[in-house]
């Protein structure tokens, strides 16, 4: 196990709180299938993460229309698994990217057979982590989190065009206005964004934004940057190595802090933007918010006690509908579960998952929280 993975299992085994994932059921008795989807029409692709080391990471789906979940769909279609510790997942078009971080690779699959139309393949130990693509400029940027770098991907050829160095242990990237936002997380040292600009792929500035900046999104001239904190204290010193975390925002036109609201404790490694410009983050045991308009804070917006969850793990929200759906990874071992939540925190329902559902890419919109997922 990497430093930065061993890292972050003891954040969220001691802490109890990680970052994405979700499923549904329905269809068969056990609500899953293994005859594939019955429809893309709406639904979504659920990245299972699976055992670091294990090789056994997959994909699923679950369909809108028929409530069926169908598993590993990734490599029914393709006869080979999807690889090592997948990370994130990013619909592009009619492609889903998705980073396997333990394996080197991004999978680059076709939505509707799920084949993949090709694999790219970083250096060994490079670690990518997450992806963002400016679709107009057919570019994918890859964060590498032990290669310390941003990496450039042409999405037609799949080629790796250039790499520029980034601060120590990037873990997410946003495009905004012409610019790269990469938070260097260091393993809970780091303090800074880097910011490249994307004509050039070079640094234009570094900003200090607190203690282990991990997840970042973007919107209308801002972006949002959460600093996780540091959660566990280490044996080996005297002082006491915890740190409380913070909500920063960067305006993009000037790249300056223009705001930093402190965390009562620390946080996850990853924030998700609604609809209606609301960034969702995980602390210990609930679902916390920030609203971009307003620049306030809401604690506490969803605890995992009151639904009889242990802690949550994963966290994302449907970009058209604004559901959220968080998941308890219960053991790290077997089956998890999700919940499923109204924007304004109302309970609507409770799926069993997979192993370490991680993240999720949504097709379609049901609208409604009715609708079958």
């Amino acid at each position: 196990m990497t430093i930065t993975d061993l890292g972050r299992r003891m954040k969220w085994v001691t802490f109890a709180a990680l970052v994405l994932g979700v499923v549904a059921c329905g269809g068969d008795e056990d609500g899953l299938s293994d005859d594939g989807p019955e429809s893309t029409g709406g639904g979504v692709y659920i990245l299972n993460e699976g055992g670091f080391g294990q090789g056994n990471a997959s994909l699923s789906f679950y369909d809108a229309a028929t409530g069926a979940l169908t598993e590993s769909v990734f490599t029914a279609a393709n006869g080979r698994p999807l690889g090592d510790t997948a990370n994130d997942i990013l619909r592009s078009g009619d492609q889903l990217w998705i980073v396997v971080n333990n394996s080197q690779t991004i999978e680059v699959v076709d939505i509707a057979s799920h084949a993949s139309v090709g694999t790219v393949t970083f250096d060994a130990g490079a670690s990518p982590t997450t992806v963002a693509i400016d679709e107009a400029a057919g570019k994918a940027y890859v964060a590498l989190r032990f290669g310390n770098a941003l990496a450039r991907i042409d999405t037609t050829s799949l080629a790796q065009e250039a790499v520029v160095e980034v601060g120590a242990m990037p873990q997410e990237v946003v495009l905004a206005d012409g610019k790269a936002y990469v938070t260097n997380s260091g393993f809970g040292a780091g303090t800074t964004v880097s910011v490249v600009d994307l004509a050039t792929f070079t640094i234009s500035s570094i900003i200090e934004v607190g203690t282990n900046p991990t997840a970042v999104v973007a919107r209308d001239g801002k972006v949002v940057v959460l600093a996780s904190g540091i959660t566990w204290d280490s044996p080996d010193t005297p002082e006491d190595d915890t740190a409380p975390g913070a909500i920063v925002v960067i305006d993009t036109a000037s790249d300056t802090v223009t705001n930093s609201l402190p965390l009562d404790s620390g946080a996850s490694d990853r924030m998700e933007l609604g609809p209606d410009g609301v960034a969702y983050f995980l602390t210990f045991g609930a679902v916390a918010k920030f609203d971009t308009n307003t620049q306030s804070v809401t604690a506490d917006f969803i605890t995992a006690s009151a639904h009889g969850a242990g802690a949550f793990y994963g966290l994302s929200v449907n970009p058209d509908s604004g559901l959220i759906y968080v998941s308890d990874a219960k053991d790290y071992a077997t089956s998890g579960d999700v919940y499923v939540f109204e924007p304004n925190g109302t309970f609507v329902r409770q799926f069993e998952a997979d192993l370490l559902p991680r993240a999720m890419a949504f097709i379609g919109d049901p609208g409604a929280a009715d609708a079958p997922y």
